[in-house]
């Protein structure tokens, strides 16, 4: 299952309040779409070449590793990151039975209240649904970085 499909089960992310109706989000749906090297529709292939510069869509197989998204204030960053992260704790666990964790980082002392926001938006979205998490409360360092680990276990069926 891939992100977009998450964000629409409403078992997992889509059976959040704020994800029932996805109309308002499609612009984000195009930016993750991309990010996760997925296909995209003829609009969101129109606004993603408006918006880096290229001539065509071609998706990167498994999407890209990294990713710089300049939005402004009040546009759903926060939500949007608390779920990519959320997403990425419940992936499937490596087949050698490594455990998952998700970690989230900044090293800007003046984002740490929507960086907090954040780590509380990820634990929510993954709780609310089908997995026990041990969550530690974000660490703040003198140097200004400020981490937050989530450790995740499947409920019994």
């Amino acid at each position: 299952m891939n992100i977009i499909e998450a964000l629409s089960d409403r078992n997992l992310f889509g059976g959040l309040s704020v994800f029932h109706d996805l109309t308002t989000w499609r612009p984000w749906l195009g930016f993750i779409s991309a990010v996760y090297g997925l296909p995209l529709s003829p609009e969101d292939q129109r606004i993603f070449c408006q918006h880096t510069g290229r001539s065509v869509y071609t998706p990167r197989p498994g999407g890209y590793p990294e990713t710089v998204a300049c939005i402004g204030r009040q546009s759903g960053k926060t939500r949007i990151a608390g779920t990519i992260l959320g997403y990425e704790a419940i992936r499937p666990a490596e087949s050698d039975g490594t455990s998952l964790y998700a970690v989230c980082t900044t090293g800007e002392p003046s984002c740490g209240a929507e960086q907090e926001m954040g780590f509380s938006v990820a634990r929510n979205i993954v709780s609310e649904n089908l997995l026990m998490v041990n969550f530690m409360a974000p660490m703040r360092f003198r140097i200004g970085l400020i981490v937050a680990v989530f450790s995740l276990f499947a409920l019994p069926a």
